[in-house]
């Protein structure tokens, strides 16, 4: 077996190389012997994962060098597999305790609960500081406080402040509520977007969450009014729940924590795209504008926020409805984060698309060509798409031909293309026959009035709606001309 197939070697696969050195330090003050094994140990897989050969490296040939591979080597193997294991484990759990995060705090404070440690209690209380929008797990971390409150006053009690210690429950009781409430909505979310993308029926619990939502529309506690309106977009699509978050976040997308804007910006995006997909085109708009308030705010690249696919999405929105050279400035930004396997297909598939804006549709064919196609997997409608419009604009009909076929062979191969995403497609196919001057001319009214009908705000949407519907402008502008 492979070291990167057992437990001991995921650990290891997971630890960054700042880790590393660090474990390489606690490992030099917390292990002895004359042989020091585990330290051997570790030493021998860290030489494997510098070199990039931890899936390479067998347990087999860790018996053989630290124990001769004798009969005994196996369980000597083992017992030193879990000795470093619990060495890693108690390493990292250090790690976060000098994190001062709000694990290691709420600990802290049940061990003085626990020591009855009255005046270190009331220190602690003392320097407490709450921010609700900037705190992660602000609830959380507000509850724990309130318990430590609670417990201090029971510590502190005697007759005169009884009062005081039935106050106290009462706010551990509200600030628990506040956190119950907040992650019930926080997990009913969760819940709710994982079934839609499988189809999983759930409709017992979207009752309960909907009413639960409703419930909590109007709460005081900013941060669970949030989560309930997110959950309301997902349940029910309503616009002002959508508008009222959009302002919420673009207003004070500096006031919040990490967890709070890696919460939104998602829920955000994914309405309006999921608007735009059932014939409102305006929700492209809007995405633009929240889009350029991260970017303007400097939040685009940060970590979740930042995404290929996102960043292809804001690309093709800012070419759209801003400007070509932003567009080649955030491709330009964009090549410095994204995942190397992604980097080619990303960066030829954007340069076709912005050359396509100029009008350059030779160009814009040779840049989506570049692609090998192992790696247009990635974005393959994408790739798809453009080769299409590339043919379109340059008229070569045969060529256009092939790829409609070889792109409606893909939708109905691929399981895992959802069927509306499938229908979007192929309306797309079929509309793009008629899309070439050549084509055009020899429509008939039927088949105009048709397309005409397709091309309606009420229509159902399909890919490229609104590129089709330009171009089908300007041939009928032409068409008017001759």
């Amino acid at each position: 077996m492979v070291i990167s197939q057992t437990t001991l070697g995921e650990l290891y696969t997971s630890l960054s190389p700042e880790e590393i050195k660090g474990l390489d330090l606690y490992l030099h003050k917390n292990t002895v012997g004359k042989n020091n094994t585990i330290l051997a140990l570790h030493k021998f897989i860290c030489q494997a994962k510098q070199a990039k050969q931890l899936d390479k490296l067998e347990t087999e040939d860790i018996k053989s060098e630290l124990f001769g591979g004798d009969s005994k080597s196996v369980s000597k193997l083992t017992t030193y597999n879990n000795l470093l294991t619990n060495h890693i484990k108690d390493y990292l759990l250090l790690s976060k305790i000098h994190e001062k995060n709000i694990y290691t705090e709420t600990l802290w404070g049940e061990i003085l609960i626990e020591r009855r440690l009255k005046r270190n209690l009331l220190l602690k209380l003392t320097n407490f500081k709450f921010d609700l929008y900037r705190d992660s797990y602000a609830l959380m971390k507000k509850f724990f406080h309130q318990r430590e409150f609670f417990f201090y006053q029971y510590l502190t009690l005697t007759k005169k402040n009884y009062s005081h210690l039935i106050r106290s429950q009462i706010e551990q009781i509200n600030s628990f509520l506040d956190y119950y409430i907040y992650y019930l909505l926080e997990t009913g979310n969760s819940l709710i977007t994982l079934s839609k993308q499988v189809n999983y029926n759930i409709d017992k619990q979207v009752s309960y969450f909907k009413q639960l939502a409703n419930e909590n529309l109007n709460t005081n506690n900013e941060l669970v009014k949030i989560r309930a309106l997110s959950l309301n977009l997902s349940l029910d699509y309503e616009k002002d729940s959508f508008h009222y978050l959009k302002s919420f976040f673009t207003d004070r997308i500096n006031d919040f924590s990490d967890e709070i804007r890696n919460q939104l910006f998602p829920a955000l995006i994914n309405y309006g795209t999921d608007k735009k997909m059932k014939g409102q085109e305006e929700f492209d708009m809007e995405n633009y504008h929240i889009f350029s308030i991260v970017d303007e705010k400097e939040f685009l690249f940060k970590q979740g926020f930042f995404s290929g696919a996102r960043l292809f999405n804001y690309i093709r929105l800012e070419l759209r409805y801003g400007n070509i050279e932003k567009a080649e400035h955030l491709l330009e930004e964009s090549l410095k984060v994204i995942a190397p396997s992604q980097k080619d297909s990303f960066q030829y598939l954007i340069e076709s698309r912005i050359a396509f804006a100029k009008q350059d549709y030779k160009l814009a064919l040779r840049k989506i060509s570049i692609i090998n196609p192992a790696d247009s997997i990635y974005y393959y409608p994408q790739y798809k798409i453009m080769l299409i419009k590339s043919y379109i604009m340059l008229a070569d009909i045969d060529r256009l031909n092939a790829e409609q076929e070889n792109f409606y062979k893909y939708i109905n191969a691929h399981k895992n293309i959802q069927n509306d995403e499938k229908r979007r497609h192929k309306l797309f196919i079929k509309y793009a026959e008629y899309l070439t001057e050549a084509r055009y001319e020899y429509l008939t009214g039927y088949m105009k009035k048709r397309i005409e009908n397709a091309l309606l705000q009420t229509s159902p949407y399909f890919t490229e709606k609104q590129w089709v519907q330009e171009r089908w402008e300007e041939l009928k502008s032409v068409g008017s001309g001759q």
